[in-house]
């Protein structure tokens, strides 16, 4: 998950009930070296409060394929379901 600032952390932290570990976390924050992946974000409608900006589906599959472990194969599921070049 990106967000905004470092100062931003510990507030999704609390929110989000998150607990530190050292290995094999479900939820990764990253602070983004610049604002690019803010770039078309996708409303996502949810229970919890109105939208939810998602990445774009192209800023996701490079986010995927560069994961370790499932991420080349999650990348390659996207890009069939969502991106059609």
């Amino acid at each position: 998950m990106y967000i905004p600032s470092i100062d931003d952390l510990e507030i999704w932290e609390k929110t989000l009930e998150l607990q530190k570990v050292d290995i094999g976390g479900n939820i990764e924050l990253y602070v983004p070296y610049d604002k690019g992946v803010f770039y078309k974000t996708q409303p996502i409608p949810n229970k919890i409060v109105p939208e939810i900006p998602i990445v774009s589906n192209v800023q996701l599959y490079m986010d995927l394929f560069n994961k370790p472990a499932r991420g080349a194969e999650q990348a390659a599921h996207l890009r069939e379901l969502k991106l059609p070049y």
